[in-house]
């Protein structure tokens, strides 16, 4: 007679109080990642010529800011990042950090002048 035991260590928990837990097994939000550096990956499956990328954050159904990653020109190794806030002309970019460093403030452009 052969016996195999097995020892599963949980790492995902879908408790019934609608918390989701990734490497927790006690989620204190509706979802709780947790790691050991790079913990997280968001991945767009569109990388042609100037792609974007975009993380809205939502109250209610309407977006009240976002967080958008930019491609530069056709390079996947290239781009830049801009955050976005709502305010009385609706969703806008209003930072932009280019893939040399170039910040730009109060502007939606990704083209700098020097």
């Amino acid at each position: 007679m052969l016996v195999v035991a097995v020892t599963a260590k949980t790492q995902n928990i879908f408790p019934p109080s609608g918390n989701v837990g990734i490497g927790t097994s006690n989620p204190n939000l509706p979802l709780h990642v947790y790691g050991n550096g790079n913990i997280m990956r968001l991945e767009s499956s569109d990388n042609t010529t100037d792609a974007e990328s975009t993380l809205l954050l939502n109250i209610g159904n309407t977006s009240r800011a976002m967080i958008k990653w930019h491609m530069e020109g056709s390079s996947s190794y290239s781009g830049g990042i801009s955050l976005g806030t709502r305010g009385g002309d609706g969703l806008q970019n209003r930072m932009y950090i280019d893939g040399n460093g170039k910040l730009g403030l109060g502007t939606s452009s990704r083209t700098f002048s020097r």
